[in-house]
């Protein structure tokens, strides 16, 4: 089961978003970006980037709250 978290990094009067996907069977960060704008497309990006980099798991399970 892999799930999604958001948060924000205020750094020098800016707002950055920081996506991230965890594994919860290892509890390890498998993916993460940086983006300016917290739309859905990053995410989406980021979903298939961790997907093809973990060899495409079968019977994968995905959890996100807050609608991402």
């Amino acid at each position: 089961m892999w799930v999604s978290a958001i948060t924000y990094i205020k750094c020098n009067n800016n707002h950055y978003y920081l996506f991230a996907i965890l594994d919860l069977y290892s509890r390890k960060i498998i993916g993460y970006t940086l983006a300016k704008s917290l739309e859905a497309f990053v995410l989406v990006n980021l979903m298939k980037e961790t997907f093809i980099s973990r060899n495409e798991p079968s019977n994968l399970i995905f959890h996100s709250d807050q609608g991402l």
